[in-house]
């Protein structure tokens, strides 16, 4: 996994218009950025584009040596090949399945499924379908599938959002294992600036208007401990 950098354009609709927005970001491997910006500003449609979901205009996404997208040279790596995982501001599962097999569908593995059925309070809602959940407990089934997949690049969507004190707090220990245990890179988007600060290496404001370009106007120093994998060694039976 090497570092991840964005340079791309796109045109989007905002309430003022259609305006232009530039991205360009280097995310180094294992570093958790987190990003800032007023609603519009194009906070998640420039993890869409970063995951494949939404086409850039013009410009390049390349981790490492590997392109994921440039505009000029036609190349545009399908999500599967990315190896990201996206959570969508309002998530959905597969309705179709139940929780247990929404997780396995991800995990491929079903004592890694049902570890994290287990880790995040689903393990009774294991054989519901997703009609049956509230709000978080989808949340927390999505952020489940997420996991569970082991993406090299994790991209979260406003992930703390309609989820109470307990979960945040297990959410946050689990986004420090997977940057700490697991090397990998996150990209997260949210409104709660005080949780986003405490868990990022560096905050990138999206700033709405003009070119709508991104920079990095404000930088914070977050201290933070890795995460022990209590959940991990304390969860491992079914």
């Amino acid at each position: 996994m090497m570092t991840l950098q964005i340079a791309v354009a796109k045109k989007l609709r905002t309430e003022q218009g259609v305006k232009d927005f530039n991205y360009k970001i280097d995310v180094p491997a294992g570093e958790c950025v987190g990003i800032e910006g007023l609603s519009g500003a194009g906070k998640s449609s420039l993890l869409k584009m970063i995951a494949g979901l939404t086409l850039p205009d013009n410009g390049k996404i390349i981790a490492g040596e590997q392109i994921w997208f440039d505009k000029e040279n036609h190349v545009n790596l399908i999500p599967q090949k990315r190896r990201c995982g996206y959570l969508h501001q309002h998530p959905v599962i597969f309705p179709f399945l139940t929780v247990e097999k929404n997780i396995l569908f991800a995990a491929k593995e079903y004592s890694k499924a049902r570890l994290y059925l287990k880790i995040l309070g689903l393990k009774e809602f294991s054989n519901y379908r997703p009609h049956y959940l509230s709000g978080g407990q989808i949340k927390r089934a999505a952020l489940a599938q997420l996991f569970a997949y082991e993406p090299d690049y994790l991209l979260l969507d406003e992930p703390f959002a309609s989820l109470d004190d307990k979960w945040i707090e297990l959410i946050i220990d689990l986004l420090s294992h997977f940057q700490y245990e697991k090397k990998r890179t996150l990209l997260i988007v949210s409104h709660q600036h005080n949780i986003l600060r405490s868990l990022s290496d560096r905050i990138i404001r999206i700033v709405p208007g003009g070119t709508g370009s991104i920079g990095f106007p404000n930088h914070f120093s977050c201290r933070k401990s890795p995460y022990p994998s209590f959940y991990f060694s304390k969860s491992s039976g079914g």
